[in-house]
């Protein structure tokens, strides 16, 4: 079990959040996990471990959850705008900088709406499937 938490990396956004993500590597599809509201990595590692083999799997914790941490230059807590749009911003962000393509896009529950909102914001072009999991097919109430 420890040799999966090892894949936990960070990388440094553009306005210097560092944002906690793992890749599992495997010479499959990539397979790009966002996860729900308060997920963070090392939760939903265990469980996506067991494909490893068959697919790169890609996991992240979203800005203000767990392993997002700011840049506390100057003591600053700040961890940057935190919302939806911001949160796909991150994604794209971290698809640049792994460089990824063609991945299967995985939205689980709230990880759904940054999905949508990745594809509102970029487009298709670096994903090849969306599957949502967990997630209401209506946004808003009447």
């Amino acid at each position: 079990m420890a040799r999966i938490y090892d894949s936990i990396r960070y990388f440094k956004t553009r306005d210097n959040v560092e944002i906690e993500y793992a890749d599992l590597g495997g010479d499959g599809p990539c397979v790009l996990f966002i996860p729900g509201y308060s997920l963070a990595t090392d939760l939903v590692l265990p469980a996506l471990s067991k494909y490893k083999d068959e697919y790169r799997i890609i996991t992240l914790t979203l800005r203000g959850f767990g392993g997002a941490k700011p840049n506390k230059a100057r003591g600053s807590e700040e961890k940057g705008e935190i919302s939806i749009s911001q949160a796909a911003r991150d994604i794209h962000q971290l698809i640049d900088h792994l460089a990824l393509d063609d991945c299967i896009m995985v939205g689980y529950s709230m990880g759904t709406c940054v999905a949508l909102s990745y594809i509102e914001q970029f487009g298709c072009h670096k994903i090849s499937r969306l599957v949502i999991l967990d997630m209401t097919p209506k946004l808003i109430n009447d």
